[in-house]
C-alpha cells in the first residue's frame, strides 16, 4: 500500500489484503472510515499481480474534512481473533483531538488489545495525525 497526503487530499494504491482508514469525527458518526477494500488474490511478489496481462489493483483519493484525523494503514492480523470481536471503527481508542503522546498511547492500547485478544496472525500498523485546516464540501454548497 502506498498512501499520499498533500494539503487536504489523501491518495492510496493499494494491492492485497491490507487496509486503509482514515478516522474523523464526522466520518466516525457514520461508520465511514474504511477506504480500500481489501482484497485476499493480489500480491507481489513471486506470484506478482503486475505481472497479468491486467493488473488487479485498487487506487483512490479522499478530501479531508476539516480538523483532526488520524490516518491508519493496516494489515488483516487484526481481523481474526479467538478473544472478543476487533472493530477498528467502534472500539479504535484514539483521541483524535488529543497530543501525539495521547495518540501513541492509544495504538499501545490498541495492540495490547490485539495481543489479549490472541490475534492468529501479526498486524502492521502505521498510524499518523494530520490536522487538516481547509474546510471540506459540505451537502448543498
Amino acid at each position: 500500500m502506498i498512501v499520499c497526503r498533500m494539503e487536504n487530499y489523501l491518495w492510496w494504491l493499494s494491492v492485497g489484503d491490507c487496509m486503509l482508514f482514515l478516522l474523523h469525527p464526522e466520518l466516525l458518526a457514520w461508520e465511514q472510515s474504511m477506504l480500500n477494500q481489501r482484497n485476499f488474490f493480489e500480491w507481489i511478489g513471486n506470484v506478482n499481480t503486475f505481472d497479468l496481462p491486467v493488473p488487479c489493483y485498487s487506487a483512490g483519493r479522499r478530501q479531508l474534512r476539516e480538523g483532526q484525523h488520524a490516518i491508519v494503514m493496516a494489515t488483516d492480523g487484526f481481523l481474526d481473533s479467538e478473544g472478543c470481536d476487533v472493530n477498528v471503527m467502534k472500539d479504535w481508542p484514539l483521541r483524535l483531538s488529543g497530543s501525539a503522546r495521547e495518540l501513541e498511547r492509544g495504538v499501545l492500547a490498541f495492540l495490547s488489545r490485539l495481543h489479549a485478544a490472541r490475534t492468529k496472525d501479526s498486524t502492521t500498523l502505521l498510524v499518523w495525525p494530520v490536522n487538516n485546516p481547509h474546510p471540506g464540501v459540505m451537502p448543498g454548497e
